[in-house]
């Protein structure tokens, strides 16, 4: 995880628990229990975040893809979904680096998509 990375941390995780292991910053003097605790609370909104738009995603595939008569993976792939969540794009420029999101695509679905991504935005400043 970024966060484990720049917080130069690491947390042994044994029967899906988050322990403590020797935590350090760059100074070599032990990070306080409470920032411990606001980096973990960090990893889990961003996790939480990220499931929550996938499963909005999904959502929102099934339904134009049902008013379309078309399968879900023809709006787009799970892969898309993944790299539009990775590249956040912010306006429709931005999905010029999603790949297989032709012109069409982002003029029938792009300010959805944006639309279900800004949500997010409102509640927390989201990256990924």
């Amino acid at each position: 995880c970024n966060l484990e990375n720049e917080y130069n941390f690491k947390f042994n995780y044994f029967n899906n628990k988050k322990e403590k292991i020797k935590l350090q910053n760059n100074k070599s003097d032990l990070i306080d229990d409470i920032e411990i605790i606001d980096v973990i609370k960090d990893i889990k909104t961003i996790t939480n975040n990220k499931e929550s738009i996938i499963k909005d995603l999904k959502m929102y595939r099934y339904k134009i893809s049902r008013k379309e008569k078309t399968k879900p993976y023809i709006i787009f792939t799970n892969k898309q979904m993944e790299n539009i969540i990775n590249q956040n794009p912010k306006t429709l420029d931005d999905f010029v680096n999603i790949k297989g999101f032709s012109e069409i695509k982002l003029n029938k679905y792009g300010k959805d998509i944006l639309h279900i991504l800004n949500k997010y935005r409102k509640k927390e400043e989201y990256e990924i």
